[in-house]
C-alpha cells in the first residue's frame, strides 16, 4: 500500500510522506563561512606542514567527494582565529560561488582542516549528516539552487540564501539510515558499472 501522504504546505513540493518534515536548512543545521576579516589571500598559503589544510571548490570532485590530490595549506596564524570554521567528521562542506550545488560529507577524521572562502561549512547538524548530504546533491536541491541562482550575474548563493534552502526528510533517524543505506548501495552499484 502507498504511504500516506500529507500536504507539505509548499506549491512547488506538493504531497510528501506522513512521516516527514520541511524545513530550512538553518533549523536543522548551523551554517558558517570565511567571510569579512576571516578571509585570506594567496600569501596566507603555506606549504604542508606548515598550516590547516584548507578545502576550496577543487577539492569536490564531480561525484561529490573529497579529492586532496592537489591539496593547498592556510597558516596557523588564520586557521586558529577562526575556530567556528575548523572541519570535523560529520561536518557537510557546499560550494557558495563557482561550480554551485556541490557538496562533501566530511566522512573521517582529516586533521586539522578548514574552508576556503569560496566554501559554507555546515554544522551541528540534527538530521543523520550523510542524509542531508545526499539530499543537498539531489536534483532537487540541485533545482533549487539553480532557481536562486539565475537571479544574478555571477553564480553564487549567499549564507543568507543556503540557510533558506528547503530540506525533506523523514523524522524518524532510523527511516534517513535505510535511505542512506538504498542510496549506499545504488551508488556503488553505478560505481561498480562505470
Amino acid at each position: 500500500p502507498n504511504a500516506k501522504m500529507k500536504d507539505s504546505g509548499i506549491d512547488w513540493i506538493g504531497e510528501i510522506p506522513k512521516g516527514w518534515e520541511v524545513r530550512k536548512l538553518k533549523f536543522v543545521s548551523k551554517l558558517f563561512g570565511r567571510i569579512g576579516f576571516r578571509g585570506y589571500a594567496v600569501v596566507d598559503l603555506v606549504e604542508e606542514g606548515k598550516g590547516a589544510l584548507t578545502i576550496g571548490g577543487k577539492h569536490i570532485s564531480n561525484d561529490n567527494k573529497l579529492d586532496l590530490t592537489n591539496p593547498e595549506y592556510l597558516s596557523w596564524k588564520k586557521y586558529y582565529e577562526s575556530p567556528e570554521i575548523m572541519v570535523n567528521k560529520g561536518d557537510v562542506i557546499i560550494t557558495q560561488r563557482g561550480t554551485l550545488g556541490k557538496s562533501i560529507l566530511i566522512e573521517e577524521d582529516i586533521g586539522p582542516t578548514t574552508i576556503n572562502p569560496s566554501m559554507i561549512l555546515i554544522k551541528k547538524i540534527m538530521l543523520v549528516s550523510k542524509y542531508l548530504y545526499y539530499f543537498l546533491i539531489s536534483d532537487f536541491s540541485k533545482k533549487e539552487v539553480e532557481l536562486i541562482t539565475s537571479k544574478t550575474a555571477v553564480p553564487m548563493i549567499s549564507q543568507e540564501q543556503a540557510n533558506n534552502l528547503t530540506i525533506i526528510f523523514p523524522k524518524s533517524k532510523k527511516e534517513q539510515i535505510q535511505i542512506i543505506q538504498y542510496l549506499d548501495k545504488a551508488t556503488l552499484k553505478i560505481d561498480k558499472t562505470i
